[in-house]
């Protein structure tokens, strides 16, 4: 049920209709946006799903990357660098439902370039966790290197906040600012993706193939790519 309120600036009031207020962004997935009104956040997801079997998962590494963050203090950055299909973004996907599920941390999935980003993301008054996928298609400069300036500011605190930040990339190409990868409280790890490991390649046989009279040649087809 909507409700009015008034706004003031200065000695000036403003009537302003209210839906709900919330105190704090709940768990879930967000995508950041502006207009007119100024920036925004539109629910995407309450959290990923996976309505398939994965293959290969990164159980190891996402615990990992879960104890560097309760051991620690201040941001934390993870960088996943591998090509298309390789498992970096369900990896980072699954890291998320981690950290939302375990500290009901919102996540801003950074998917465009807005004006004004970096200082709105800086606002916001609580945890979050910060995705970029393919940060080299969303941060570039007009060379086609990826651009880490406007990154980097809100990385090493500039815009000060109390509350931590965790970020999240992936990238094909590990075209990246190499000021990134210098400092622990910048990119803390940097995961390689590269071919699919011959447990994972097996399982996939045994679970797809129709033909399975040819499943030793399909595997070590398979593994030779």
């Amino acid at each position: 049920m909507s409700e009015r309120a008034w706004s003031q600036s200065s000695d000036t009031f403003r009537p302003v209709s209210t839906v709900s207020i919330s105190p704090v962004l709940k768990p879930g997935i967000y995508i950041p946006g502006v207009d007119l009104g100024g920036h925004f956040l539109t629910k995407y997801h309450e959290k990923y799903l996976f309505p398939y079997k994965i293959y290969g998962v990164n159980r190891t590494f996402i615990d990992r990357v879960q104890l560097t963050y309760e051991h620690t203090s201040g941001n934390l950055g993870v960088l996943m660098n591998g090509v298309k299909g390789t498992g970096k973004s369900v990896t980072s996907e699954q890291i998320c439902n981690r950290f939302m599920e375990v500290y009901n941390m919102p996540v801003i999935l950074i998917n465009q370039r807005i004006n004004g980003l970096i200082e709105f993301l800086a606002s916001i008054d609580q945890d979050i966790v910060v995705f970029v996928d393919e940060y080299e298609k969303v941060f570039v400069t007009e060379d086609g290197r990826a651009n880490s300036t406007e990154i980097l500011t809100l990385m090493d605190g500039a815009l000060k906040s109390e509350h931590r930040r965790v970020f999240l990339f992936t990238t094909n190409n590990k075209r990246i600012d190499d000021n990134l990868l210098e400092r622990p409280g910048r990119i803390r790890y940097l995961k390689e993706f590269s071919d699919l490991s011959k447990d994972v390649i097996i399982e996939l046989v045994d679970d797809l193939l129709v033909h399975k009279e040819r499943r030793d040649s399909c595997i070590e087809f398979i593994s030779k790519l």
